[in-house]
């Protein structure tokens, strides 16, 4: 899953806050759907997967043509 989220590096006094200007204001966190972990994540089977939670969903397969 995507969510997006505040991540405020607390800019310098002199700069100023952008507000929801800011590109760091809504930044795009990826949680894996399975595991809750956040990761890189890929589509898989209709969910947003890390890697280790597709190859679990994968070894039962892949020991069937073993």
């Amino acid at each position: 899953m995507i969510i997006h989220e505040p991540d405020c590096v607390n800019c310098p006094v002199e700069m100023g806050c952008l507000g929801s200007s800011c590109p760091y204001a809504k930044a795009a966190h990826y949680y894996c759907d399975e595991c809750g972990n956040e990761t890189d994540i890929y589509h898989f089977d209709g969910k947003e997967l890390c890697l280790k939670c597709i190859k679990k969903l994968l070894d039962p397969v892949i020991d069937d043509y073993s």
